[in-house]
């Protein structure tokens, strides 16, 4: 087990001397779930390791929009002989702190030169073949925490995507440990707000309508690249670099000639009133009564702006009596609201010493709805003539202008309307070269042979140990292909062609 770290230094970093020739593993787990990696190296006790990141395809298989992050995950096989990860064992080391939920990181060290692997939370501790002399410990990473948190964000006005993917962020806790990465760009929302839906599909649906990208790094960070991003190689890779066959899609698996997309333009109405109380509840004397208000406009669910905490006698009643022809104890009625997207919690108070009843509460603001929404649509005739016509839609409420929409549907016509390649790659045995690029990063693929010298984007990750000192590693890399978009172009709204243009 020479190839692990021996010793490991949280803070100075003890690996070994830079000219180790050995690729040094380092696995820190968070036993103490205190937020601290205190230093200690379970790698010595490693047998077997893999990690799965990134995604398999760029577009979604049935064309339905682009496909997101799967969640990455680490599978990890440890000696366990002296029981040290066998929760039952009460005198083991960490008896009481193995459970599901502990933070973990991966890293390693080449000639001198650290990389993040993989961060992420433990989701399983298995004992193999029913006892515990070896155990699998499986790694999620912060995909997984998107996935199991959903997300209510107040709707906002003249937002960014990145400022947008900020708020969820905030809104659900993402740790601080593993942090952010978020490039900013211009303020192309005219509303935006989210309304529990899981987090993943709230940052995808804003990522989407960005055409950027959204991943968890390699060292757990959330990480927000904008259309506009410009993507330098980090890395060349030559055919004498691989050890296997390159693998490419066939021309029509990843063509797409007929583009459609929607756009949905927001406009927020006349002030008007959004709820109001069907019901004549009763309310015993200092009784609160707490009600959730869900926003209507037309009859349809709607979010709202200026929202108004209800007035006395213009948005509520109260009387002793529910047919309101007892006495008016209006004035003994507190209302308070808390305003969301899409409903306000109201929490009505009575301060009198009679049984009171609301004969009307009611709550106003600014509705804002879709208007007009519209498809709007971009084709390749001679692509569809020697493929067939394939499809790619998107129906993001987050696309709201006509011109963006037209200039994204233009934008992929270009780039995928034609067979372009998007290689799968395999290398053993360069660990100068297989852990150097993350998600994202661009790689140089030089291979004559099958005609292709260009950059790609790494849209998929996969290591896998071949050997148990984890100095033979197969990785295998999923590219995309890529164009680096003017940073002066996509701004709307705008005359296309006069005050716009594209990268491509």
């Amino acid at each position: 087990m020479g190839g692990r770290y021996g010793t490991f230094k949280y803070g100075s970093q003890k690996y070994g001397t830079s000219g180790n020739q050995n690729i040094l593993w380092a696995v820190q787990i968070d036993w103490d779930a205190d937020g601290v990696f205190d230093g200690t190296n379970e790698a010595q006790y490693m047998t077997d390791f893999s990690v799965v990141r990134g995604r398999h395809y760029y577009i979604n298989s049935d064309g339905s929009g682009f496909e997101p992050m799967s969640v990455g995950r680490v599978d990890l096989t440890l000696t366990n002989g002296d029981r040290r990860f066998d929760p039952w064992y009460t005198h083991g080391p960490l008896y009481g702190k193995i459970s599901p939920g502990k933070k973990a990181q991966i890293w390693l060290r080449y000639l001198g030169v650290t990389r993040s692997i993989f961060a992420g939370y433990i989701s399983d501790i298995q004992p193999i073949s029913g006892d515990y002399s070896r155990v699998r410990v499986t790694i999620l990473d912060g995909i997984q925490y998107l996935i199991e948190n959903p997300v209510s964000v107040l709707l906002r006005q003249n937002i960014s995507h990145a400022a947008g993917i900020g708020a969820i962020l905030d809104a659900i806790e993402w740790p601080t440990i593993w942090g952010r990465s978020l490039e900013t760009g211009i303020a192309e929302l005219a509303y935006w707000w989210a309304d529990g839906e899981k987090s993943r599909t709230a940052i995808q649906s804003l990522v989407d309508a960005n055409f950027g990208a959204f991943f968890v790094a390699a060292d757990g960070k959330a990480k927000f690249y904008t259309r506009n991003h410009v993507s330098i190689s980090v890395v060349t890779v030559a055919e004498a670099d691989l050890k296997r066959e390159v693998v490419v899609p066939q021309p029509w698996e990843v063509v797409r000639n007929k583009i459609q997309i929607i756009a949905h333009p927001l406009a927020a109405q006349s002030i008007s009133d959004l709820w109001r109380m069907g019901d004549t509840p009763g309310i015993g004397p200092g009784e609160t009564l707490t009600i959730f208000a869900n926003f209507e406009y037309g009859g349809k669910s709607c979010p709202a702006i200026n929202v108004i905490n209800p007035v006395a006698t213009t948005d509520y009643l109260a009387n002793t009596q529910s047919d309101g022809l007892g006495t008016n104890l209006t004035g003994s009625l507190a209302v308070t609201s808390t305003v969301f997207s899409k409903t306000a919690k109201l929490d009505v108070t009575n301060n009198s010493s009679e049984l009171v009843y609301p004969i009307m509460l009611k709550i106003r603001g600014n509705a804002v709805i879709e208007i007009g929404a519209g498809t709007v649509e971009a084709q390749d005739g001679a692509s569809q003539t020697a493929y067939g016509k394939r499809s790619f839609n998107l129906d993001n409420p987050w696309v709201q202008n006509v011109n963006t929409a037209q200039a994204f549907a233009n934008y992929i016509k270009a780039n995928i309307a034609l067979p372009r390649a998007f290689p799968q790659v395999q290398l053993e045995g360069r660990p100068d070269i297989q852990f150097k690029p993350d998600l994202f990063d661009a790689v140089t693929l030089q291979l004559p042979s099958l005609g292709i010298s260009d950059d790609y984007h790494v849209g998929h990750i996969e290591h896998h140990w071949l050997d148990e000192g984890g100095q033979s590693v197969r990785t295998t890399w999923k590219l995309e292909t890529f164009e680096n978009i003017n940073i002066n172009a996509w701004k709307f709204p705008a005359n296309i062609g006069v005050s716009t243009y594209f990268g491509y």
